[in-house]
């Protein structure tokens, strides 16, 4: 198994993928280690992610056990309005470009407005959607972030909010 420890939290997401796309595993392994870790991923390949997450069987048991918690503290029927702040720079402000959402709309538009380290390019806005329990991989709020992790970047938009200045 690897240790992801030992690397730097740049390089992470990629040593992670580079070790559940080539090495022997059990989904146990894949799921704790990715819910473990993925808040500690600076530069995340959302694309390649979601392409394991298809490929790995899933369930809530193989999370960490905050995470598991708070994914078996939902009701299947419950609908949870979700936000995702980003820019328009690279793909125009109708295209979602990861799987991280947050809960909270003042998260999402600190992201669009600062980015992830600051590195924003165009205007900034924040996207709504709602999802269901069964659409959610990981919910991590361990950096106040109210972080909701999910399986498919092609979630259905509901709202943009544009942000002024």
């Amino acid at each position: 198994m690897i240790d992801l420890n030992k690397i730097s939290s740049e390089l992470r997401c990629n040593a992670f993928i580079n070790h559940f796309s080539t090495e022997e595993f059990k989904p146990r392994d894949f799921w704790r280690t990715l819910s473990i870790f993925w808040s500690s991923f600076d530069i995340i390949d959302h694309e390649a992610i979601q392409q394991l997450m298809y490929e790995v069987p899933y369930r809530h048991a193989f999370l960490e056990n905050k995470c598991k918690k708070k994914i078996e503290a939902l009701t299947d029927d419950q609908e949870i309005v979700i936000y995702r702040g980003q820019n328009d720079g690279r793909c125009g402000n109708d295209y979602v470009t990861g799987l991280s959402w947050t809960t909270s709309f003042d998260v999402a538009e600190k992201f669009a407005r600062s980015g992830i380290r600051g590195y924003t390019a165009g205007t900034p806005y924040v996207l709504q959607s709602s999802v269901y329990k069964r659409e959610i991989a990981m919910m991590h709020d361990d950096r106040g972030e109210h972080e909701v992790v999910l399986f498919d970047m092609e979630n259905s938009i509901h709202a943009t909010h544009s942000l002024t200045s």
